[in-house]
């Protein structure tokens, strides 16, 4: 092999080398974002599900003291 053959072949080697790893980083970068986004909504979904509830259990004593008044007054 030639001496410009032997430089062709290893530029050629390591730059491919390069953009192999620089996509699988890539790749595993955009995998890590949209996994972060899962466990985002996943949050979020305990927030609204632990407010609702909250909402709920607050109404009931409400809703109760309301019948207690309702049925006073008639």
């Amino acid at each position: 092999m030639s001496k410009a053959a032997k430089i062709t072949f290893f530029t050629t080697a390591t730059l491919t080398l390069c953009i192999v790893g620089g996509v699988h980083y890539i790749q595993n970068q955009e995998k890590e974002k949209l996994y972060a986004g899962v466990l985002r909504d996943e949050a979020r979904e305990a927030i609204r599900k632990e407010r609702q509830e909250e909402r709920i259990n607050n109404e009931k004593p409400e809703t109760k003291y309301k019948k207690n008044e309702s049925s006073r007054v008639s």
